[in-house]
């Protein structure tokens, strides 16, 4: 399963920083939805607009990405999201991997 291109580029951002983050994490990691709404949440005048959509998204996210060690934690100025170290979405076998594109018919 795959994020699809209808998911939105709200939903593809996260995902792309999200599987970074967590390709990198050692130790969970507590973000609060201020610093989120600053990196993602450009769009959205208010933070209060930013946090129901940036939730939607990370329920989109898990479908595709059910390992994914995620959290909600907080209340008030305090709310935020914890991320744990997680199962990598790609585990690499080899260093010297080789890539194909399948073009299909344009």
């Amino acid at each position: 399963m795959y994020l699809t291109a209808t998911a939105g580029a709200l939903a593809s951002d996260v995902y792309m920083w999200l599987v970074t983050k967590i390709y990198k994490l050692k130790t969970p990691v507590r973000i609060s939805f201020s610093q989120l709404h600053k990196q993602f949440g450009s769009e959205y005048n208010r933070e209060r607009n930013f946090k129901p959509k940036f939730i939607e998204v990370i329920d989109k996210i898990k479908k595709i990405y059910p390992d994914l060690n995620i959290g909600f934690v907080g209340v008030g100025k305090n709310q935020g999201i914890i991320l744990f170290p997680s199962k990598k979405k790609i585990e690499s076998k080899s260093k010297n991997l080789t890539f194909t594109k399948n073009i299909g018919n344009l």
